[in-house]
């Protein structure tokens, strides 16, 4: 009966995440439009969101080229193959989601996309089990666009959108003789190890990163240099949580701790929202922007959604 209800959550976290309240496609992106501009490094880019039974013909089919452009050869070299017909179908498919860049100086020419899924971690091996989780097929940038920084961009929004809707895990499988995406993975990223459990095959090896676990990791030293912080100077005091509203809260209160806990949380992904949006538009986040992002957490708050 547990591993059932278990089951059932898990299900419900996929459901919030592929849907909105009238059963459309939900636009993962909303709340996070701050981040669907890119603007670095000369470069004037626009991020949307499309899901693959949505997506334009036109966007579809520049996706396969640049995916095609990219990764041909190597999946011909590790002997996995590469074939048409089959990726187009892959991009094409319902349950397919895509951030896409696109340059507004170039009459919205993609520039980069990424390819993912809501799905359960056993996807990676034909099999229903495991938590839910995002998994990441593709990132392509076209030659132009590439060291810029675009890359990292995408894959720390898709990062946020998994902390907004309760996915623990975000994974990603790549093709073995493909050492600049592992290596991507590896330097450019922090968290992604093999995934053991499911192994690797012949083809391919899989990448992990629990951001449940390390999310705590960071908290936990943030924690320690603040206790060390106070130690040297123990007149310091310590700055208001996101939702604190200056009243006085009774720490023996389970639900009162709850709160404590899930602004925390909240202050953790605002802080990671405005170190990102620093590093990619060169500047401080406006008033009107945080405080739309302060909107948006709180809504998910509502919702049930785990900060």
């Amino acid at each position: 009966m547990a591993v059932e209800a278990a089951r059932m959550d898990r299900m419900a976290v996929l459901k919030r995440a592929l849907r909105d309240e009238s059963g459309r496609d939900r636009d993962v992106m909303r709340g996070f439009e701050a981040f669907s501009s890119y603007q670095k490094c000369d470069m004037d880019l626009k991020v949307e969101f499309h899901a693959g039974k949505g997506m334009p013909k036109a966007t579809n089919n520049a996706c396969f080229v640049l995916a095609k452009a990219n990764s041909k050869d190597v999946y011909n070299q590790c002997g996995y193959g590469w074939f048409d017909d089959e990726k187009q179908s892959e991009l094409k498919e319902p349950s397919a989601r895509f951030l896409v860049a696109k340059d507004v100086n170039e009459e919205g020419q993609v520039a980069a996309f990424l390819h993912f899924r809501f799905t359960l971690q056993g996807e990676l091996v034909d099999s229903e089990d495991g938590e839910a989780a995002i998994i990441v097929y593709d990132v392509q940038v076209a030659s132009p666009y590439r060291g810029k920084g675009l890359g990292k961009h995408l894959m720390q929004t898709i990062e946020l959108i998994a902390d907004r809707y309760r996915i623990p895990f975000v994974m990603v499988p790549i093709i073995k003789g493909d050492p600049k995406t592992l290596a991507f993975f590896q330097s450019k990223l922090k968290g992604y190890q093999k995934f053991l459990e499911y192994g690797e095959d012949e083809h391919q090896i899989i990448l992990c990163k629990d951001l449940v676990h390390f999310r705590m990791e960071i908290q936990e030293k943030e924690a320690a240099t603040k206790a060390s912080a106070q130690v040297e100077s123990p007149n310091s005091v310590m700055p208001a949580g996101l939702a604190s509203s200056g009243t006085p809260r009774d720490t023996t209160d389970a639900e009162s701790a709850g709160d404590r806990a899930n602004d925390d949380c909240a202050d953790d992904i605002l802080s990671q929202l405005m170190d990102l949006f620093r590093q990619q538009n060169g500047r401080e986040a406006t008033e009107s922007e945080v405080t739309q992002w302060m909107n948006t957490l709180r809504e998910a708050t509502a919702e049930g959604l785990r900060l």
